[in-house]
C-alpha cells in the first residue's frame, strides 16, 4: 500500500489496548516504513518512494479504537 503522510490515516482499531502512534515501533526503509504492532508487522510505501521515519508522523496519522 503507499501512504502519504498527513492525507492517508491507519486504522488501527482492532488491536487492544493500543491507544497511541508512540506505542508503535516505527522503522525507516528505503520507500517507506516498516511498522511493528502486537509481533504484526505492517510494511508502508510512502508515496514517492522515500523513507518515512517516526518523526514525520502524528496521532492523527492513525485510527485506534
Amino acid at each position: 500500500m503507499d501512504f502519504e503522510i498527513g492525507i492517508d490515516r491507519l486504522d488501527l482499531s482492532d488491536y487492544a489496548m493500543l491507544y497511541s502512534y508512540t506505542d508503535i515501533a516505527i522503522t525507516p526503509t528505503t520507500n517507506g516504513a516498516t511498522l511493528e504492532i502486537n509481533g504484526d508487522t505492517l510494511v508502508l510505501n510512502s508515496i514517492d518512494g522515500t523513507p518515512l521515519d517516526f518523526g514525520m508522523f502524528s496521532q492523527d496519522d492513525f485510527i485506534f479504537g
